[in-house]
């Protein structure tokens, strides 16, 4: 199996990745989200796009990590951090436990460009 890992704007993702994150999402999260609710919510915010982690398995997307922009304020002081949300990895390539970071760095890495140095994630509780 060759992976990789590209780090994509969603202004930049064209109609076919954000069907298969859709659908993937889906899948994993057993929702019904249409791709509408994915461009809203990774538009939506004070940069207009968000930033994808996608993991890529001979070509076929596999996994992704999405970080959103948001405005928060330390100490009444107004700052842009990153929000991590949405990973996931098909079951079927969950072989390498640093495919999740790769995926992560990628990200931190292409927002640099925009001074956005903090991010927070939390993780998805399951029941």
């Amino acid at each position: 199996m060759s992976y990789k890992v590209i780090a994509k704007y969603s202004n930049k993702l064209n109609e076919d990745e954000w069907i298969k994150i859709k659908n993937s999402f889906n899948f994993i999260f057993k929702k019904n989200f249409r791709i509408e609710y994915f461009k809203k919510k990774y538009t939506q915010n004070p940069l207009g796009f968000s930033c994808h982690g996608i993991l890529y398995n001979n070509n076929e997307l596999v996994g992704c990590f999405t970080i959103v922009p948001r405005n928060y304020f330390f100490k009444a002081k107004k700052k842009l951090i990153g929000v991590g949300c949405d990973a996931f990895i098909l079951k079927e390539h969950r072989i390498d436990p640093f495919l999740l970071k790769n995926m992560s760095e990628s990200i931190f890495k292409k927002l640099s460009e925009y001074n956005i140095e903090t991010f927070i994630s939390l993780p998805t509780l399951s029941s």
